[in-house]
C-alpha cells in the first residue's frame, strides 16, 4: 500500500469515527470522562466494599513465602513501570481531565499504549496475591474493566484529536495492552520528569494504608 492509500484510508477511519461520535447521546459521551475524573475514588470503592468479607490468608497453602514473592514481584514490576511510564509522559498523567501536552511514544510507550494502566492492573494482582483472599483477584479484575473499558476509549479519541495522523501511526504500531517485545521504531525519547515520583510515593502509601485496613477488618471480624 502507497503512502498516499495509507493516509486516505486514515483519513475515512477518522471521518467516521467522527460522524459515529456525533450521533452518540451527551450522556453517554461524557460518561468516560466522569468515569476519568473519579477513577481514584472508584477503586477506592471497591477496596471498601472487600472489606466486608475479604479474609485474609494463604491461599498457596504453606507456600506463604511464594505467595509473598509473587505479590512482590507483582507489585514493584507495577510500581517500576507506573513511574517510567509517568517519567515519560509528564506530570498530567495524575489529572482529573483527560489531556496531553505531547503524544508519548518513548520509554514503555513503544511497547504498549498503557504502560500506566498495565502497572496498575499489576499492583491489583499482586495486592490481591499478598492478601491471600482469591476472591479478590475476580473483584480486582473487574473493576479495572470497568474502569479501562470506559477510560482507554476517550482517552484515544482524545488523543486522536489532537495529534491525528501521529496518533493513528502509533496506534497501529503499538498494541493497547499486550506489550510487543520489539521497540516501536519511530518512538521517540523525551526528558524524563522525575516530579512523578511525588505522586507515585503517595499511590504506594494508600497501598500499605489499604492493606493495614483489610488486616485490621480481618482480625476484628
Amino acid at each position: 500500500m502507497t503512502l498516499r492509500n495509507r493516509a486516505l484510508d486514515i483519513a475515512t477511519d477518522k471521518r467516521q469515527g467522527e460522524n459515529r461520535g456525533d450521533r452518540v447521546p451527551g450522556f453517554v459521551s461524557r460518561f468516560p470522562v466522569l468515569i476519568f475524573s473519579r477513577r481514584l475514588e472508584i477503586g477506592l470503592l471497591a477496596v471498601i466494599l472487600a472489606v466486608f468479607f475479604v479474609k485474609p490468608n494463604d491461599m498457596f497453602g504453606s507456600h506463604w513465602k511464594l505467595r509473598v514473592i509473587l505479590s512482590m514481584v507483582l507489585i514493584l514490576a507495577g510500581m517500576i513501570l507506573r513511574i517510567w511510564a509517568g517519567g515519560c509522559a509528564g506530570s498530567h498523567t495524575g489529572d482529573s481531565k483527560i489531556q496531553a501536552p505531547r503524544l508519548a511514544t518513548g520509554g514503555p510507550y513503544a511497547h504498549v499504549r498503557n504502560p500506566i494502566y498495565f502497572g496498575t492492573i499489576l499492583i491489583g494482582l499482586g495486592m490481591s496475591v499478598l492478601i491471600g483472599d482469591w476472591r479478590l483477584i475476580p473483584i480486582c479484575l473487574l473493576t479495572f474493566i470497568v474502569l479501562y473499558a470506559a477510560i482507554v476509549p476517550a482517552e484515544e479519541k482524545f488523543l486522536r484529536k489532537s495529534f491525528g495522523m501521529e496518533y493513528e501511526a502509533y496506534f497501529r504500531g503499538v498494541p493497547r495492552w499486550i506489550p510487543r517485545p520489539v521497540r516501536w521504531s519511530e518512538s521517540h525519547n523525551a526528558p524524563f520528569n522525575w516530579g512523578i515520583l511525588a505522586g507515585e510515593a503517595r499511590i504506594a502509601a494508600v497501598l500499605v494504608f489499604i492493606f493495614g485496613v483489610i488486616k485490621c477488618a480481618a482480625f476484628l471480624k
